[in-house]
């Protein structure tokens, strides 16, 4: 698929972002920036991620988990699977199941938003690194990972020497180490690069460099402007 770079504000964009994953996923890793960079934006994440799961089918796994200082340690705050109704059910009762499987998982995101995080800094690249140790110790094909970045873009961490509140770097860092083999498509949701001349572009062509190096693909980027 080619990247296409779209406003989040428009719905045809965010149905043409869901429809692809729900035609093949089964992992799917969905990470909420917890910064507060990103705190304006807590409420379109769970808006927009609603829309993910109402495409989801029967057998689809979502692992959630919160984008921080500490993102490189896999901890999800919630794994859920939409299991496949008993058999005998009426369709209705099917549905009724179904969609309480999705509120379930739809409900978990903005109470984990709200709990505060200890440092005010946003590791996105770490979520990258835990998203590749979870597909390995789980034997997730390749072709079923998925993860979604509901994220400002802003990286700031210290482990990576990374700040994009001073400058969006032009390339990766040659100490920065990623993960050579994650091979997942990744989509980037809600970015909103400084309001600078050429900030834009600059955040679309580093994140692109970093997920190329991961061996993976950058389905979707797609802008949130306030």
């Amino acid at each position: 698929m080619k990247l296409t770079l779209l406003k989040s504000s428009l719905i045809t964009g965010l149905l043409m972002l869901a429809a692809p994953i729900a035609a093949y996923a089964t992992q799917t890793l969905a990470y909420f920036d917890a910064s507060s960079s990103a705190k304006e934006y807590h409420q379109n994440y769970a808006q927009d991620f609603e829309k993910y799961v109402a495409n989801a089918k029967t057998g689809d796994t979502f692992v959630l988990s919160r984008i921080t200082v500490e993102s490189h340690n896999f901890a999800p705050f919630g794994t859920y699977t939409i299991e496949a109704p008993a058999k005998g059910l009426s369709a209705k009762r099917k549905k009724e199941l179904e969609d309480e499987a999705r509120d379930e998982i739809i409900t978990a995101v903005p109470i984990a938003l709200k709990q505060p995080t200890e440092v005010d800094a946003t590791n996105i690249i770490g979520a990258l690194t835990s998203a590749n140790d979870y597909f390995k110790q789980k034997n997730i094909p390749v072709n079923e990972r998925v993860i979604l970045l509901f994220t400002d873009g802003m990286e700031q961490s210290k482990i990576n020497k990374i700040n994009m509140e001073k400058a969006i770097p032009k390339t990766i860092p040659a100490n920065l180490v990623l993960p050579a083999d994650l091979k997942a498509k990744v989509y980037m949701i809600g970015v909103n690069a400084p309001n600078k001349a050429g900030a834009q572009e600059a955040m679309r062509n580093f994140w692109q460099q970093v997920i190329s190096k991961t061996g993976s693909t950058l389905e979707m980027f797609l802008q949130r402007y306030p």
